[in-house]
């Protein structure tokens, strides 16, 4: 039964583990089990900056705060004014000779002004909503992947319990036991 729940926790933490790091849901990281010392937990000492450069979500989450930022330039842009230059000449045999108008337009947007406003202050409002949602991601990866790493060094601890203790004794005594037989 207690093999079931380690294994039910195993895969949790496999599937947990590759989607921290972006890989594919059937990727398996093994260790190593029989005949081998325990291994000891390479847990990096920037831990942030490993599950930060490699998140799928966070880049995505990154993504989105780019496209707002777009957004929102392109929304202040629109106070601009349009110009446009413009030339115009006849075509034909029977053209004036000196038929060439050269024109200069300059679009002044005056009656949009609270329209303009309400679409930049939109922008803004995605803006600081996607900053919030990048930082949210950051905080839950860290979080998995603190809890992640909190698990891996109590089932160590608990492996080195089992191998300076339990299996010497179960040893000892199936020994006893065999040479009393």
């Amino acid at each position: 039964n207690e093999l079931f729940e380690v294994l039910r926790e195993e895969d949790a933490i496999q599937a947990r583990l590759s989607l921290l790091l972006g890989d594919d849901l059937g990727q398996r990281y093994t260790v190593p089990s029989d005949g081998v010392a325990i291994p000891e937990a390479r847990i990096p000492d920037d831990l942030q900056g490993v599950f930060l450069q490699d998140s799928f979500k966070l880049r995505q989450a990154q993504i989105s705060l780019q496209e707002a930022k777009l957004g929102k330039t392109l929304a202040i842009l629109n106070y601009a004014p349009d110009f446009r230059l413009n030339a115009r000449t006849m075509v034909g045999p029977t053209r004036p000779e000196n038929n060439f108008a050269i024109g200069v337009e300059l679009t002044l947007p005056l009656w949009f002004f609270v329209r303009q406003n309400s679409e930049v202050d939109t922008a803004a409002a995605r803006k600081r909503e996607t900053q919030f949602m990048v930082e949210t991601t950051k905080r839950e990866l860290l979080t998995q992947a603190f809890e992640i790493v909190s698990k891996l060094r109590t089932l160590q601890n608990l492996m080195k319990i089992s191998k300076t203790t339990l299996i010497p004794q179960a040893e000892s005594t199936f020994n006893a036991s065999r040479a009393a037989y």
